[in-house]
Parts: C-alpha cells; sequence; structure tokens
C-alpha cells in the first residue's frame, strides 16, 4: 500500500494509511490515550501522532472524542439492524428522522438500497417495539437484526454514581481528550478530585472513552462485512481473518452465528474479491457486505439522562 506521507516544512499533509488505521484502532478503545502511548506502539513520534490525529479531526474521519456511559449498566443491549429501504429514497433524510427515536444512538446510510440502524434495548418486548417503531417509516420495507454479544471485558464491577461523577461524565462526553484541570475548573472542584473519580470510573467499566468515527470520509473505502456461519469453528473463523486482514473491528453476533467486521479497503474490486474468498470457507453460510456512505451519531436516552442527572 502506498505511503501518502507528504513531510513539508513546518507541517505535514496526510491522507488515510496504515499507520492511520493503527492510530484509529487504539482510539477506538480509548479515545483519551496520550500520544507518547500511541507514539510507542505505532512506532512514530509523539509529535507525528498529534498531527495525524488533526489531520483525521480536519478530514473529519474522526467525528468527536466521546464519553459513553456502559450499557451494561442499564441491562442494555445493542442491535444493529440492516433496513431495506425503498429505491430512491433520500437515505439522509430518513435517517435524520429515525435518529430522533429516543433508542436509535447511530447508523448510517450506504451505496445500496439498505440503511444500517444502531439501537438499544433492555428485554424481547422493548425489542419488539424498537422494531415495532422502525417499520413504521414507510420506506424502510423490511429489517435483519443482528444483536450484539458484548465481550466480557466491558463488564462493570460497581454502578455507583456521586453527583460529581455525572457532572465529570457531562463535561467530557463530547470531548474526552480534555484535561484533569480543564474539567476541574468547568465543574469547580479539585484536579485531585477529578483524576481519582476518573480513575475509579475507568477501573469499574463505568465509563468508555471512545471516538465517533465516519470511516466513509476518508480516501480508504470501508465496508460492513456480515459473515453467517452454519457453526462456529475456530479454524474457520481464523481463515475468514486472514481474508479481511485490514480489519478494523469485530463483534460477534448473539442471536445467530455471525461475526461483524468493518474493514478498509484501497479499491471497491475488493469487496467482491473478499466476499468470494470467503464463501469459499468451510461452514460459511452467508455473506452480507455494506458500504457506508455516511455515519450518523444521534442525541439519545443515555445523553438526556446524563444531562439530567449532572444538574444541581
Amino acid at each position: 500500500m502506498d505511503n501518502n506521507l507528504v513531510i513539508l516544512e513546518n507541517d505535514i499533509k496526510l491522507k488515510m494509511d496504515d499507520k492511520d488505521i493503527e492510530i484509529l484502532k487504539l482510539l477506538l478503545f480509548d479515545g483519551r490515550m496520550t500520544y507518547e502511548s500511541i507514539a510507542k506502539k505505532v512506532k512514530l513520534t509523539p509529535y507525528l501522532i498529534k498531527k495525524r490525529i488533526n489531520n483525521l479531526v480536519d478530514l473529519r474521519v474522526i467525528m468527536k472524542f466521546t464519553t459513553n456511559l456502559n450499557f451494561l449498566m442499564f441491562q442494555k443491549s445493542v442491535c444493529y439492524t440492516l433496513a431495506d429501504i425503498k429505491q430512491g429514497v433520500d437515505q439522509q433524510e430518513l435517517i435524520e428522522r429515525i435518529g430522533k427515536l429516543d433508542e436509535v444512538t447511530g447508523g448510517a446510510t450506504s451505496l445500496q438500497n439498505k440503511m444500517q440502524i444502531i439501537h438499544t434495548y433492555s428485554d424481547d418486548y422493548e425489542f419488539k417495539e424498537n422494531l415495532e417503531k422502525l417499520m413504521q417509516f414507510e420506506e424502510i420495507e423490511n429489517t435483519e437484526n443482528f444483536i450484539l454479544l458484548i465481550p466480557p471485558s466491558l463488564g462493570f464491577k460497581n454502578e455507583k454514581l456521586t453527583k460529581t461523577d455525572w457532572k465529570i461524565i457531562n463535561v467530557i462526553k463530547d470531548d474526552c481528550r480534555k484535561t484533569d484541570v480543564e474539567i476541574a475548573d468547568e465543574i469547580g472542584v479539585s484536579t485531585k478530585t477529578v483524576k481519582r473519580r476518573l480513575k475509579y470510573l475507568r477501573e469499574n467499566n463505568i465509563i468508555l472513552f471512545m471516538i465517533d468515527l465516519d470511516t466513509s470520509a476518508a480516501d480508504f473505502l470501508s465496508y460492513l462485512l456480515i459473515v453467517k456461519f452454519q457453526k462456529i469453528a475456530s479454524e474457520s473463523f481464523n481463515e475468514v481473518i486472514k481474508v479481511v486482514k485490514n480489519y478494523f473491528y469485530v463483534w460477534r453476533v448473539a442471536n445467530e452465528e455471525a461475526f461483524i467486521f468493518t474493514i478498509f479497503i484501497d479499491k471497491l474490486r475488493e469487496i467482491d474479491e473478499q466476499v468470494k474468498e470467503i464463501e469459499k470457507i468451510p461452514y460459511v453460510k452467508e455473506v452480507i457486505s455494506f458500504v457506508p456512505t455516511k455515519m450518523f451519531y444521534f442525541e439519545n436516552w443515555l445523553d438526556k439522562l446524563i444531562t439530567n442527572n449532572a444538574v444541581d
């Protein structure tokens, strides 16, 4: 893959490359990770890491650095719904209307007549209710639903939040890279208190530092690949991983034998090539590809909960 980095006298011009993908992977799982820590893992200087991150922000690949409350605290599950959309529909206008539903946290438009909708629910009743609300949009013809299996590493040990905790979360929910000093100044407590409470919230997996990411904004292409298996076999899964070398992150599906991959590619034809290779792998039952044109993140019930609890 070509290295698209051009060093200028006092600045840097940056297009997406493998180093950027490494950086984004790290920030997805810790949006507050320091430039120095990233530099050690990616093997670049902290200066170049900062420049690359700033460029990714300018390109709108990184939309914002977010602080998320762990859904598991509220006994919530997350579902990726792929909706079949009628021909000729303005997908952006539609998804913005869908995003007004409190349960919908995000989604994506696509090159196909498909739309990705991410929503949360507490139980089977709420899940059914969510789908009924989606089907009330006449532009949606059908849906296929993939419930994410949340890894044990995201389990939390304690869910006790103080008023100060809620205030801290509120001021960093749209910018987790604010310094301890900035947070302390905004909510009127000591830096020592902020540092101590952030440590508590992180160690108990109450909060997650992440990034809102629009992979479609890059000069690379990205797509969602859903691989359904007749049964999950480690050999078959490993064969899939070999094919999708530039995968970004992987989610296992809870309601059927399947995995969801987000993948970066260089050329559009690579999608068909990868799908054909994967279809030949033993136990693979079906492969669905989804090519996003724009990612969306919506204000939802969790944002309102944080705001309400942060008020004196």
